[in-house]
This record gives structure tokens, C-alpha cells and sequence, in this order.
């Protein structure tokens, strides 16, 4: 039983070591450069709304949003 108890622990110590060295190890990568910033291919946009109504115009039945990018080649 006592060495059951010795390999735990072991264990158990091995384990704790290797998420030790796992989180130690990490590391975060650096900011992209094509994240940073403004996007440089959208040269203008426009956004907009749509809203539906019934047949006699009084409820408003749905939405719709919308976004439009323009990039320079068109």
C-alpha cells in the first residue's frame, strides 16, 4: 500500500511538473500587422436599412440591415 501511495505521488508530482513546463512554454503570438488598424482596401462604404410593412402600411413586418464595402479595383 505504501508504494502504491510513493507512485502517486510521483505521479501526481510529474504531472504538476509538465503543466508547469507546458505554461511556461506558451507564449502569445505578436499582433499581426494586417489586423492593426484601418483596413486599407476599403476605400468607402455604406450602410443602410430596409424595412418592410404590411399590406396597409400601418405595422411594421421586418428588417433588414446592410453594409456595402467598396474596394479600389472596383
Amino acid at each position: 500500500m505504501r508504494a502504491l501511495k510513493s507512485i502517486g505521488a510521483g505521479l501526481g508530482l510529474w504531472m504538476l511538473a509538465g503543466v508547469a513546463a507546458v505554461t511556461a512554454c506558451a507564449q502569445t503570438p505578436p499582433a499581426a500587422s494586417e489586423n492593426t488598424g484601418p483596413n486599407a482596401n476599403i476605400v468607402r462604404w455604406a450602410e443602410g436599412k430596409y424595412i418592410y410593412y404590411g399590406d396597409n402600411g400601418a405595422r411594421e413586418r421586418g428588417t433588414e440591415k446592410f453594409r456595402l464595402n467598396v474596394h479600389p479595383d472596383g
